[in-house]
């Protein structure tokens, strides 16, 4: 938002309703799942790294709960794509990066 200097988020319903969320918003059949993980890890001053940390985190824990969300396929070397919006505009994170951390994830994961 120009006026605000800041990002905002919305969700819309099927009806039309335009509904503003406050700091994040998940989405789709992991979506409360993955909206879960970022409650309790998100911070309001986060970088852009923790941000796609962040996200990436939720979106692992979106796809243990609930069987429609896949995860990312290892094996196959498939993770999701994931993009960031700043004043720059749209920009696209590179597989690598998202790679490593999720290998990062569930190294942490595998040692709790």
């Amino acid at each position: 938002d120009l006026k605000r200097s800041e990002g905002r988020i919305f969700k819309y319903d099927i009806t039309g309703g335009r509904y503003e969320e406050t700091e994040y918003y998940a989405t789709g059949s992991g979506g409360k799942d993955a909206r879960n993980t970022m409650k309790k890890l998100y911070k309001r001053d986060m970088t852009q790294e923790e941000a796609i940390s962040l996200t990436l985190e939720a979106l692992y824990d979106a796809a243990e709960e609930d069987v429609a969300t896949a995860g990312p396929d290892l094996l196959r070397g498939i993770y999701p794509m994931v993009k960031t919006v700043s004043r720059q505009g749209l920009q696209d994170v590179d597989e690598q990066k998202i790679k490593q951390i999720y290998n990062a994830i569930i190294e942490r994961r595998r040692v709790a």
